[in-house]
């Protein structure tokens, strides 16, 4: 059976939807790109720009999400991709004697590191980064 694609009717739906072509109804569809289902789509222009997409938990470097057109410039991306990098435990273990890096900041980037057992005070997170450098 042959299908295409039209725009979603709800937000759940995601960018687009594939239907049957005979089902295909203008008063209550509207095509999405071409309407082949194996055709170009259109990119939507209303997606979240990379320091949205960042701070709703997302990769950077998966940015911008399927079906959205990028609302951030090359360079707010690269920005943000070097800022989620997993740093060595060197890096990691000279932001604890930072003065300028919070508690937060080492905590989440030692955490990168060490996964889910990360200690939780800052000494414990030390020992654990001079242990993982020496292996």
């Amino acid at each position: 059976m042959e299908t295409m694609k039209v725009k979603p009717w709800s937000e759940d739906q995601g960018d687009h939807v594939l239907i049957n072509k005979a089902d295909f109804d203008p008063d209550k569809h509207i095509l999405y790109g071409d309407g082949d289902s194996g055709g170009a789509s259109v990119l939507r222009q209303d997606g979240p720009t990379v320091a949205e997409y960042v701070a709703a938990g997302y990769l950077a470097s998966n940015y911008p999400p399927s079906g959205y057109a990028s609302r951030s410039t090359p360079e707010e991306i690269d920005e943000a991709v070097a800022a989620q990098a997993v740093k060595t435990p060197a890096e990691v273990l000279a932001m604890a004697t930072d003065t300028d890096v919070h508690f937060k900041t080492f905590q989440a980037e030692a955490r990168k590191l060490l996964g889910e057992n990360t200690p939780a005070t800052k000494d414990e997170i030390v020992a654990a980064l001079e242990a993982l450098s020496q292996q």
